[in-house]
């Protein structure tokens, strides 16, 4: 897990892929989704994801249907970053809390792929099939859960990185 070739391997796939995302995604940044697909992962209620879906429908499903094939191939990205990252931490600390804490945010992040899967399948379905309310609430809170699976990661690594970078200094 330590490795750190494959470590910048994958954080350079993700910020590579993030910022196509963010790149391609801006043609889905409309008023009725002025956070893009964020807006649309987010929309918790069937009349919002309805205003999304139609303004996206008017020009930019194949900036919608692009987008999600990216994600699709970021995913494997970010959530091999961050499992290999806090595995990394996690061999760092050998024993105790923070060694603990690695080793279940680098499964969490395991989670956290599957939930944008099952977040990009749901909304797969919302756009081309059908806006359902329970659908679309699903897919938010599906989208919360990954974003604080994320959220946790990036707050650990952060932590992580300076408590080990301060240790060795003193």
């Amino acid at each position: 897990m330590g490795n750190w070739k494959i470590i910048v391997f994958f954080l350079t796939g993700t910020v590579f892929f993030f910022l196509l995302l963010r790149w391609q995604g801006q043609a889905l940044v409309t008023p009725a989704s002025p956070a893009g697909i964020v807006s649309f992962e987010l929309a918790f209620h069937k009349h919002n994801a309805a205003a999304i879906t139609e303004a996206w429908k008017q020009g930019h499903g194949l900036a919608f249907f692009l987008n999600i094939l990216l994600d699709f191939l970021m995913i494997p990205f970010y959530g091999l970053f961050f499992y290999s990252i806090c595995g990394f931490f996690s061999e760092q600390y050998k024993t105790g809390i923070l060694q603990r804490v690695a080793v279940l945010l680098a499964f969490g992040s395991l989670m956290a792929v599957i939930m944008d899967i099952g977040e990009n399948l749901l909304m797969l379905f919302s756009f081309y099939i059908s806006v359902a309310g329970p659908v679309v609430w699903m897919t938010g809170a599906v989208a919360v859960l990954k974003f604080a699976f994320i959220a946790c990661c990036l707050a650990y690594i952060l932590f992580s990185s300076v408590y080990l970078l301060l240790k060795k200094l003193v």
